[in-house]
């Protein structure tokens, strides 16, 4: 390098500081695992996390001076970017690199600091997680992420006069850029170099002068605005012809929260190392500043506040409002109060600031009527979307009247129900997380929702779907009027589709405060609320929203008969999601809970370090079965299985293995089961009162040892064994039966008894005592604390008595595989419930709907054996094949019982570790104790080091809980195409058979029926089950047969004929429809559906239809 202190410069760096900083650099590396890879991390300082993201690798030695300085403040971390020549690294791979650093360190919020084309993964990362970013610092901001390939660029250069540039751009990087940075680092050498730069130099031009400011531009104009923490943006005052200042200003103000582009008179685009003494002061004033306003919440916050990007202090909805608002779109004028004043005390200097703005809300309105609704820091987050939790009082006119919403909305928030439906959701913390929005309220002459794309419809459909109703919008949303509902083609806006429903009244405001029911004239009942210049204007507006927001949205608007008002949007989080595509993951992965009753919840830290410790290839080696050594993966906290099999010889004798498994493996099931019990028994009769913290932590990883062997060895080598004994009795018969009856077998199958029938028939017996007792029923019917009411009589002691039983026996069946979710045992109050809701319905008893199930099978099984009799060759083996598929029905059943004895107790045994904690302080909630691993157990009890890390895990583990994720991921592409005909092959169905079915899945049990949604999603929906509804869920376990006593039909999205609910549902005789892939997001609770499940038909009744 030459030697830059020849000429006196202030911005010129000596090779002796080069050579300490590189020292510096090299000595304070450590490795980190983040994912599957090891990555280089320099960690310094303590305090608040702050991230800091080079321009690119081999240049981290530069950031020495600013790292050091930071470190003062902040915890800082500096981290060796992923470099490759043999892949192209986009935007994305990058963001989502950035966020698997954070989650390797537990980070749950950070500050971001960035150089050049690091802050464009800075910015792209707040914009895409928000809530992860507290602030961000950028200098330089450059974009090359995007740069076509140089055999292309007379193309693209004739294509970008006519097509916009999102079109035209791959989301790639070029390889050769690497060699025009010419870092010795980049992997090639330095023939390769000169070679690579001589091709370059008319690209190297074209990309200085002109592509770099146009990406710039677009991925600025896109993303910054999306930023809602405060940003500072550092340039420079030296000549730059690839990052012009005009530029950067343009940048700077389009950031919500930033104030002016600092400048600082020179260094070049290198000025953080060229020049730190004068970007240091700058970062001082933008973290001081930022302290004092983040110190400083105020009681009330307009639109345009910079407090009202927080989300946490105002919640989501007014958060999103000012984004709308932001964007110079018609948004009704608001104020939000705060959470920090809602937890406050309702003080006269508070009264005279809610005065204040309401006047000045009035003076800007000529004194309009106002709607107060709750904006939660917690709402649409996917399961936990707080919908329907809060209050929202409509048309509020005047000061007293608001005082009193304001004292409803906020009363709303403390309800039994809301605090339940928190603590269920695991964000209860006894603190107030929600803002009270008051907006000028329309008075409209049409409201209603948009949804971008069609939530009902598979990811590459592009419609847009208008729910309107004349009036205001919530008489739509409750359902108590059915919508007009408009199709529009995304791309046109053009109408594909309209549904005029008949509407008998609209919802309107009165004079002096509230709304009232207005009866519509039969002409405008039956008119349609919106013509296809307003769908139009609807349209424009939802495409400009999901760009901007880059995902679908679901937006509230109203119609005043000038303009289309805009009062709410968010993300739609319950969009399918087949497949998606991942760089940090090898090959073809499907997610458990797609083709499994397993794994539709994300694991937690503890079920991961006990699924760790299991030996999986114990229950597979005696089969014949040789997978990879990585049997699963956690992606997104989700398990996964890659679609690969481990390449041995010893595959050549898995046909016979297979085969003698099949003929012999259910002889080992009992001694199996009894082996198990045996070394259950000792930790079920343990006094956990009595045991020392030391013991309890060794018992909880001895019992993980023995429910991960029984795991292994009665759960593992069975999934298939089951599924082929039945897949082959299926074949078998349909040869005898010479093709009729494609699905006759089953009734070879009903009438067995099992573990999940004999629990049905425990809560039977006391649901049936519910019923013939007068006191036990109005006790049930007509108490809120039932079990405590139940506890003060003779008869409800009795009552209790056998419940506390009948749980003990049958209380530990398992919901999901994941540690963290309750079971009957942990919940006797719903179990209560839904025994009452078992009592009105007056189910048969289920022994008694065997009996006669059996009687039919022993009626086929005889008729079978005669056809058999008659055809020697052909029936030669059936009589095996029967017997071999009923052994295993009755073992598949059995199974999650025994399974569930060990998972029940070492999650009894986890809890109280966690009480343990929680009261000498080493953790937050004793629920954080499934946020630990089993080797972090003993630094847990020792210390409270892990009470952060324990919380943050906690949080994630909830957030995913929201997420949408993919069953699949990087599909092959056969995998695709079998998809897409799947896909066609279905549609034709439904064309032909069903005049246009609303969901068609897979035939499970035979049958037609009529009946309300229920969408049961986890064992605390289950009270909420009535006699004859269709219970629509993922899928469901052994845990879920009480249910099927009382529903009139099951819809599932996983799974298929072979299912456990299909199983179940036959034995009921109720119809059941499975592997709708999305009926629980299209389906709503209430509506009133049509189910043949015979044909996998779901029809969506007019008179009820709505989103």
């Amino acid at each position: 390098m030459t030697n830059m202190s020849v000429k006196p410069n202030r911005y010129r760096v000596t090779d002796h500081q080069i050579e300490q900083d590189l020292a510096w650099c090299e000595s304070a590396w450590k490795p980190r695992t983040v994912g599957s890879k090891v990555v280089q991390v320099i960690d310094v300082g303590a305090g608040e996390p702050l991230v800091f993201i080079p321009v690119f690798t081999g240049s981290e030695f530069m950031y020495g001076p600013l790292i050091r300085h930071l470190s003062r403040r902040f915890r800082t971390l500096l981290y060796r970017r992923r470099e490759s020549i043999t892949a192209p690294i986009s935007l994305a791979d990058r963001v989502e690199e950035l966020r698997d650093l954070l989650d390797a360190h537990q980070l749950r919020s950070v500050h971001l600091s960035a150089h050049s084309d690091g802050a464009m993964v800075a910015i792209a990362f707040a914009a895409q997680y928000p809530d992860r970013v507290r602030s961000l610092s950028l200098y330089c901001v450059a974009d090359v992420y995007r740069i076509p390939p140089q055999p292309f660029m007379q193309a693209y250069l004739k294509l970008m006069e006519r097509y916009p540039l999102d079109k035209l751009v791959p989301d790639s990087v070029l390889k050769r850029l690497l060699a025009y940075y010419g870092s010795s680092d980049s992997g090639f050498t330095w023939k390769q170099i000169g070679a690579q730069t001589s091709k370059i130099t008319s690209f190297a031009k074209f990309f200085k002068y002109s592509m770099l400011p146009l990406l710039l531009d677009y991925d600025g104009q896109k993303l910054a605005p999306r930023v809602t923490c405060p940003v500072t943006l550092i340039h420079h005052g030296s000549k730059d012809r690839i990052l012009r200042m005009e530029q950067m200003e343009a940048l700077a103000e389009r950031f919500p929260n930033c104030g002016e582009l600092q400048v600082i008179p020179g260094g070049g685009h290198m000025f953080p190392y060229c020049a730190p003494e004068e970007v240091l002061p700058l970062l001082d004033g933008f973290y001081d500043g930022y302290y004092r306003v983040r110190d400083a919440v105020p009681a009330i916050v307009t639109l345009s506040d910079p407090h009202i990007w927080d989300y946490e202090h105002v919640g989501r909805k007014a958060a999103n409002l000012a984004h709308l608002a932001k964007q110079q779109l018609p948004v009704p004028p608001a104020f939000c109060i705060t959470a920090a004043a809602l937890a406050g005390e309702w003080s006269a200097s508070f009264e005279q600031q809610l005065r204040f703005h309401y006047d000045q809300l009035l003076s800007q309105t000529s004194g309009a009527a106002v709607a107060v609704r709750s904006s939660s820091a917690l709402e649409d987050m996917g399961e936990a979307s707080f919908a329907g939790q809060y209050e929202t009082v409509l048309n509020v006119t005047g000061w007293e009247q608001l005082l009193e919403a304001v004292r409803h909305c906020l009363a709303s928030y403390w309800t039994d129900r809301a605090v339940a439906y928190r603590k269920r959701a695991q964000v209860e913390n006894g603190q107030v997380h929600m803002g009270i929005l008051v907006q000028t309220m329309v008075q409209p002459v049409a409201s209603g929702i948009l949804f971008t794309r069609d939530p009902r419809a598979a990811s590459h459909v592009r419609h847009m779907v208008v729910n309107a109703v004349w009036g205001l919008g919530e008489a739509g949303v409750s359902g108590t009027i059915t919508p007009d509902e408009y199709t529009l083609d995304s791309a046109s806006h053009r109408v594909v589709a309209a549904s005029i429903a008949e509407k008998s009244f609209k919802l309107v405001s009165v004079f002096g405060g509230g709304v009232a029911e207005q009866q519509l004239l039969p002409d405008e009942a039956k008119a349609p609320v919106l013509q296809p210049m307003q769908l139009a204007q609807l349209a424009k507006i939802g495409q400009q929203l999901e760009g901007y927001w880059s995902c679908p949205q679901d937006i509230e608007w109203a119609y005043d008969g000038k303009q289309i008002l805009l009062l709410q949007a968010r993300p739609i989080t319950t969009m399918q999601n087949k497949w998606s595509y991942d760089h940090r993951i090898d090959g073809y992965h499907i997610r458990w809970g797609a083709v499994m009753e397993w794994g539709k919840t994300p694991i937690s830290s503890m079920t991961a370090s006990i699924l760790q410790g299991i030996s999986f290839n114990k229950g597979l080696d005696p089969i014949g079965v040789y997978l990879s050594p990585q049997l699963y993966r956690l992606y997104d906290g989700y398990l996964y299985s890659p679609v690969r099999v481990k390449r041995t010889w010893r595959w050549i004798n898995t046909p016979f293995r297979l085969w003698k498994s099949y003929r012999q493996l259910h002889q080992s099931f009992g001694q199996q089961v009894d082996a198990y019990l045996a070394k259950l028994k000792p930790m079920q009769v343990l006094d956990l009162r009595k045991c020392s913290t030391e013991q309890l932590v060794h018992a909880i990883r001895s019992l993980s040892r023995t429910v991960g062997d029984a795991f292994a060895t009665i759960v593992i080598p069975y999934l298939g064994i089951c599924m082929v004994s039945e897949l082959l009795l299926a074949r078998y018969y349909r040869w005898l039966a010479n093709g009729r009856e494609p699905a006759g077998h089953i009734g070879l199958l009903q009438g067995f008894m099992n573990k999940s029938l004999e629990a049905d028939y425990a809560y039977w017996q006391l649901a049936t005592t519910i019923t013939q007792s007068e006191s036990l029923m109005e006790i049930l019917e007509h108490s809120d604390e039932p079990i405590e009411r139940l506890g003060t009589t003779p008869e409800g002691q009795k009552f209790l008595a056998s419940l506390t039983q009948v749980l003990q026996e049958h209380g530990h069946r398992l919901q999901d595989l994941d540690i963290t979710c309750a079971t009957a045992k942990d919940d006797p109050a719903g179990v209560v419930q839904l025994l009452r809701t078992l009592a009105k319905a007056s189910t048969s008893n289920p022994i008694a709907e065997i009996a006669k199930r059996a009687e039919e099978r022993e009626q086929l099984l005889n008729h079978m054996r005669l056809v058999a009799r008659n055809h020697p060759i052909k029936g030669r083996w059936f009589e095996t094949a029967y017997q071999l598929a009923a052994k295993y029905t009755v073992i598949r059943e059995n199974r999650p019982f025994y399974l569930g004895l060990g998972w029940q107790r070492l999650r009894e045994l986890l809890i109280e570790l966690g009480e343990r904690c929680k009261r000498e302080g080493r953790l937050r909630e004793a629920e954080h104790i499934f946020s630990v691993t089993l080797e972090e157990l003993s630094t847990a009890v020792a210390s409270s080091a892990l009470s952060d890390i324990a919380q943050s895990r906690s949080e994630q583990w909830n957030l995913r809980r929201t997420m949408a994720i993919a069953d699949e991921i990087n599909p092959p592409g056969w995998r695709r195409y079998a998809a897409a005909a799947a896909a066609r092959a279905r549609q034709r169905s439904v064309s032909a058979n069903t005049h246009h079915a609303d969901l068609v899945g897979t035939p499970g049990s035979p049958g037609i029926t009529t009946g309300k949604v229920r969408i049961v999603k986890e064992l605390a929906d289950f009270s909420a089950v009535h006699a004859g509804d269709v219970i629509v869920t993922t899928s469901t376990t052994p845990a879920w047969t009480v249910l099927f006593g009382v529903a009139s039909a099951i819809i599932t999205d996983v799974g298929g004929a072979l299912s456990h609910a299909a199983i179940v549902a036959r034995e009921y005789r109720i119809p059941a429809v499975l592997g709708t892939g999305n009926a629980t997001s299209v389906l709503k609770n209430g509506q009133q559906v049509r189910i043949d499940g015979s044909t996998g038909h779901i029809f969506v009744l007019a008179e009820e239809r709505a989103l």
